[in-house]
């Protein structure tokens, strides 16, 4: 059976205390991560990035915004630990599918 575990829109946008999610000392690891706040330069770290090692990053953010979002200095960390980027912006609704074994994404 098949589950959907991920949605997100032009519009969808949340948060987490990332900082102290690092501080904790906790290990991370994610195979898909949420980038903070429409991908702006002052969220998603190199630090936490590089602790989570996602394979997929969803960056949130409406086209054509007058903010510039996502940052280009958040798309270089991302490259930087070659996971795939994948933008509301460009790609419009993006669905995130797994069975439990697999992941699959499709945009509509």
């Amino acid at each position: 059976m098949n589950r959907s575990l991920f949605k997100a829109s032009r519009t969808l946008a949340f948060s987490t205390s990332r900082s102290a999610t690092l501080a904790s000392g906790r290990p991370l690891s994610a195979v898909v991560y949420k980038a903070g706040h429409h991908g702006a330069r002052s969220f998603s770290s190199a630090s936490f990035l590089g602790a989570v090692q996602p394979k997929y990053v969803i960056v949130s953010a409406g086209e054509g915004n007058n903010y510039g979002h996502p940052h280009e200095e958040v798309l270089e960390r991302v490259a930087k630990i070659g996971a795939a980027v994948l933008r509301t912006d460009e790609l419009g609704t993006i669905e995130l599918t797994t069975d439990g074994k697999g992941l699959w994404w499709q945009a509509r």
